[in-house]
């Protein structure tokens, strides 16, 4: 979508009904991160409701085998529009459906890797002899090495658009002053 602020917050008004009648399956998996409402003191930035309006994956120039996903959001249901980066560090793989534009972010959940292997065993069983997400002979094998790097199972849950998962180490949200324009 094209436009400034005021197009972009008509647009989440005429089409927020999809937030109540849109139910996501991942949003029932693993445990809930301590997400906050808005203007309280505490670590975690809620993303409720923010429209992800862009995302970059890039590679880590550290190490060869994880990369870095930023989510770049914004909130229009406020009296000034907030800007957070939701930032996945050393990702080791990650898996999205149904990215439409201006997809509406319901949560993002820490859930354990053998539940979000569970949602699609069959991406993996076709990946594996590619390396992917790491080199494995077993289930076991693979999820003891992806818990010796302390990576974690993020779930991803939109009210509109997007939904998946991403294993990294750590997610963190950053606010931001401005939009983040892309070249």
């Amino acid at each position: 979508m094209r436009g400034g602020a005021a197009e972009r917050k008509r647009w989440v008004a005429t089409h927020h009904h999809l937030l109540l009648t849109r139910c996501s399956t991942f949003g029932r998996l693993g445990k809930k991160m301590p997400l906050v409402k808005r203007n309280q003191r505490t670590l975690q930035i809620s993303i409720h409701d923010n429209i992800l309006y862009g995302y970059a994956v890039m590679n880590d120039q550290d190490q060869s085998r994880s990369y870095t996903i930023t989510f770049y959001t914004e909130f229009l249901d406020s009296p000034s529009i907030e800007y957070t980066d939701v930032v996945f560090t050393g990702v080791v793989a990650h898996y999205f459906e149904n990215e439409l534009p201006n997809s509406i972010l319901f949560d993002i959940e820490q859930s354990d890797l053998k539940s979000t292997y569970e949602l699609v065993p069959e991406l993996f069983e076709r990946l594996t002899n590619y390396g992917w997400p790491c080199p494995y002979t077993t289930l076991d094998d693979l999820f003891a090495t992806l818990e010796a790097k302390h990576i974690q199972a993020f779930l991803i849950s939109a009210s509109y658009g997007l939904d998946g998962w991403v294993w990294a180490e750590e997610m963190n949200t950053v606010q931001r002053v401005e939009r983040k324009t892309f070249d």
